[in-house]
């Protein structure tokens, strides 16, 4: 949710507020002229998204929310660790979740079949080896990468993958 209107349009930011929020219309007046002067900043989408988390999510809601959205476009895999398997299932997108009892030697590939995440082994190793895929936002190309706990596994014992840009899947160590 709050994601959705961080990429509101300029065109429509002032109306969403007016309407959605409980801001006085002086206080989105002076955020509506400080936009216009930097809307690089995204300060009002910023502040609309803040606004309607917080009243549909709460605090504490807002406050898993700024850390995900930290972690996905900074790559701050700390702020995953601190998370649990719903909050990251949630976040994104209700990523599909499977648990997996670690065994030695297990490689990247074993990972994303396991996982789910492609239809075919063909397609998992074409695309892990063009870069289409990522383990806790670190690209990962060689299919024969053996898993490395510090590396792979999260502390909280999870691993967050990706393939493309918006297809996540989440898995569980049974450790």
């Amino acid at each position: 949710m709050y994601q959705f209107f961080v990429r509101t349009p300029d065109s429509e930011v002032e109306k969403l507020l007016r309407l959605l929020t409980f801001l006085p219309l002086q206080t989105i007046d002076q955020l509506m002229a400080r936009h216009r002067r930097t809307p690089e900043l995204w300060e009002a989408q910023k502040c609309l998204a803040e606004e309607l988390t917080k009243l549909v999510h709460g605090e504490e809601g807002l406050h898993k929310a700024k850390a995900i959205s930290q972690a996905l476009y900074k790559g701050d895999i700390s702020i995953l660790e601190q998370l649990d398997v719903k909050d990251i299932s949630q976040s994104f997108g209700g990523a599909p979740m499977c648990e997996v009892l670690p065994e030695p030697g297990m490689t990247i590939l074993d990972v994303a079949l396991r996982a789910n995440c492609f239809p075919t082994k063909n397609d998992a190793v074409r695309i892990i080896t063009a870069g289409g895929f990522s383990i806790n936002f670190k690209k990962a190309k060689n299919i024969s990468e053996v898993l490395t706990p510090s590396v792979h596994i999260l502390a909280n014992k999870l691993s967050l993958l990706r393939v493309g840009k918006r297809n996540y899947y989440i898995i569980k160590w049974l450790i």
